[in-house]
């Protein structure tokens, strides 16, 4: 009888103390700080701004040469379509400043032009590759004269016609670009988000605080290319600091070395 009764005080004491163990860190949990490390928020920062920024484009450069009449009509303000090999192919805003290139052997109207299969986008190539260019002049009747001088021509294609010239065309290399997407950065580090909406996107600790500033080659030390600057630190902050070298690809698929720097703390 008297080890029931010791079986059930030792398990009292054992409830008791584990209430009391729970109680205290109830109590006192609000006055404990988790302690991270030099390089854990900047990582984070880091991480996070790829995540939801980065993109991956795929290139493969074409060119497209067609065997037509080209005539100085003007800008074409139309839109054009082109089916090559199935594929058809849209130019748009077709303007006097947009350059192609008249091979001088043959006088044949040269387009350079980009596809991304990713994506299914197709965009113009305002600068041609260099096949050897020759001047052109239009005189009446339509007759083209050449001479021996480089040129970027400003004619147009004779859209009045039915396109259903000769044409071949030349497969690049498929070319890989990884970068932060320009647009994604505008999207996300201006002054319009709040910033506990980049904290959550970036799973960023509540109690601590970070800003960013992205530098390309021309950008002086006081006028970065993007920023986000919601949080500024005191003069009571330890503030830590994590720069790395990255691209930032636009929305016309060039790319340009940026510096990434972060500040944490």
């Amino acid at each position: 009888m008297k080890r029931g009764l010791s079986y059930v005080d030792w398990t009292i004491s054992v409830g008791i103390f584990i209430i009391y163990i729970i109680s205290i860190f109830v109590i006192m949990g609000p006055a404990f700080k988790q302690d991270y490390s030099d390089e854990y928020l900047g990582k984070i920062v880091k991480e996070g701004l790829k995540e939801s920024t980065s993109i991956t484009i795929k290139r493969i450069p074409f060119y497209m040469v067609i065997t037509q009449p080209v005539i100085d009509n003007g800008p074409l303000f139309t839109n054009l379509m082109i089916i090559l090999d199935n594929l058809p192919l849209e130019l748009h805003e077709i303007t006097s400043n947009k350059q192609f290139a008249i091979t001088n052997q043959t006088g044949e109207l040269v387009i350079r032009r980009e596809y991304f299969p990713d994506t299914e986008k197709i965009k113009f190539i305002a600068q041609p590759a260099d096949f050897g260019l020759t001047e052109v002049n239009i005189v009446g009747g339509g007759n083209i004269y050449y001479s021996d001088k480089e040129f970027f021509s400003y004619l147009q294609l004779d859209a009045a016609e039915p396109f259903e010239y000769d044409h071949r065309t030349t497969y690049g290399i498929t070319e890989e670009l990884i970068g932060l997407d320009d647009e994604e950065l505008g999207r996300w580090l201006n002054d319009t988000v709040e910033y506990l909406d980049i904290q959550e996107l970036f799973k960023y600790p509540k109690e601590k605080d970070f800003n960013i500033q992205i530098f390309n080659d021309s950008s002086p030390p006081d006028n970065p290319q993007r920023e986000y600057m919601k949080k500024e630190p005191t003069d009571k902050d330890e503030v830590k600091v994590l720069m790395w070298s990255d691209w930032v690809i636009y929305p016309s698929t060039q790319r340009a070395p940026v510096m990434v720097v972060v500040r944490t703390w």
